[in-house]
């Protein structure tokens, strides 16, 4: 039995648990569990939130099938009203350690001095390679990118949410990449906008990802599609995007709590 929040961002929604020792919790099994939309919680992964040996506050992700990630744009909004709603933190600028990397995030509140909306230094964005690659009835150009995790970026004039669901996990888990992937179809918009659908490594598709969404405008600017600054359109919802000019990508979205709870495991 334990206490949790579930949160969400733009519909990417965690179960976020706050705990003082992790060496006797299994959060691979437990992320199965919580996860579950019918016989857990429901959710795309499990948050856990701890302290490190520095007395500063991290965070580790682990996806709806259990396995461990290294960053989570919309998780780290959370992560970040969390710690400051609960009184963790009084300050509006502080650090979130990760897996890949101490992020610093910067949070705006509503008059009742909770957390609506959050800044996050995403750091550096690095590409890594460009693929193509035959899957089913078509040959794809992937763009893969370095946001802490690795995302397969894929510019498309095509209809994005389809084509995440026809090919997103076949993308993802093809022989072509080490590992599998999380895999991005962009269609851009205008020089200040691009639409964006996502399929998940190791939770399927999703509604949003923060990361994703980093790796998407990046590339787009990259490629002189877009201006260094805009907006990415997902399902439920848009992340504003700043891309400097040390390509050090800047990400601004909404946090919501959606409800406390206690789950007897």
């Amino acid at each position: 039995m334990f206490n949790f929040t579930k949160m969400h961002g733009l519909g990417n929604d965690y179960v976020y648990i706050f705990v003082e020792n992790e060496k006797d919790i299994d959060f691979t099994k437990l992320a199965r569990k919580v996860s579950n939309r019918n016989f857990g919680i429901g959710s795309d992964g499990l948050i856990v939130i701890s302290k490190n040996e520095n007395s500063n506050f991290k965070m580790r992700i682990f996806n709806s099938d259990g396995s461990e990630g290294a960053m989570c744009g919309n998780g780290i909004r959370c992560v970040a009203k969390y710690l400051y709603d609960n009184k963790y933190v009084t300050t509006n600028k502080f650090d979130i350690d990760t897996k890949s990397g101490i992020k610093h995030v910067s949070i705006k509140v509503n008059k009742d001095n909770l957390v609506e909306r959050v800044q996050v230094n995403m750091g550096k964005v690095k590409f890594k390679d460009v693929k193509k690659i035959e899957v089913l009835d078509k040959t794809f150009e992937v763009n893969l990118l370095d946001v802490g995790n690795i995302h397969g970026v894929i510019f498309t004039r095509q209809n994005v949410f389809s084509y995440a669901q026809k090919y997103g996990e076949l993308i993802s888990k093809h022989k072509s990449f080490d590992q599998d992937i999380n895999v991005e179809f962009v269609k851009v918009i205008n020089d200040e906008t691009v639409k964006m659908a996502v399929y998940e490594r190791g939770s399927g598709i999703t509604l949003a990802c923060g990361t994703g969404a980093c790796a998407s405008y990046f590339a787009a600017h990259k490629k002189e599609m877009v201006k260094n600054s805009g907006t990415v359109i997902l399902n439920y919802g848009n992340l504003d995007i700043l891309v400097d000019s040390h390509d050090t990508v800047f990400m601004s979205g909404e946090a919501v709590k959606v409800f406390d709870g206690t789950f007897y495991d």
